[in-house]
């Protein structure tokens, strides 16, 4: 058998009832749930703990004594993250859409991939606000810097590791994607 001819024969054949689209949408709903569950849970936790820290970092951390331009930037730095997560929390609260559902598919995982990248970028921006934040009176004596280094290698790891959180939501679109194709 040629591939034209198995081409026909495919196209040709019978599959029965097909299901609507809507029921796909929830049973890959339902498949979902438990994981952006709990990714929605950590968004939320992460929003509502560094509101807390903006509202009260300038009076707990004596910001009257910092440079306003050290008070600005790391206001904006963790208000932008803060932005990023309710942002976030939005997309993944609308879900799935479009009557095409391998296109909504390959839609989310592409911009799970972005905000991947959007969240590493700003968890490395407002931490090393705040390490400049915490250490502008500080004397740098070695064991200051090496406890900075220290830090800046934490923050690497975290960012990275958010960064895969991110990506492995991308991937199990991914894999839904392709369990749909295949």
């Amino acid at each position: 058998m040629d591939l034209e001819q198995f081409k026909s024969e495919w196209q040709q054949a019978d599959d029965g009832p097909t299901m609507p689209v809507d029921q796909l949408y929830k049973i890959l709903k339902m498949k979902t749930q438990k994981s952006m569950g709990r990714f929605r849970f950590r968004l939320i936790v992460e929003s509502l703990a560094l509101s807390f820290f903006l509202i009260l970092f300038y009076d707990a951390f004596d910001g009257y004594n910092k440079p306003w331009a050290l008070n600005l930037l790391l206001g904006i730095a963790v208000g932008g993250t803060i932005i990023h997560n309710l942002y976030a929390l939005r997309f993944i609260h609308l879900g799935l859409q479009g009557q095409d559902l391998r296109a909504a598919l390959r839609f989310m995982s592409r911009r799970f991939r972005q905000q991947g990248g959007v969240a590493a970028i700003l968890l490395i921006g407002y931490n090393l606000a705040w390490l400049s934040y915490a250490t502008v009176n500080v004397e740098l004596s070695q064991f200051v810097t090496l406890g900075l280094s220290f830090a800046l290698i934490v923050v690497l790891a975290v960012a990275f590791f958010t960064n895969r959180m991110w990506q492995k939501q991308a991937k199990a679109m991914e894999a839904q994607l392709y369990e749909l194709e295949n």
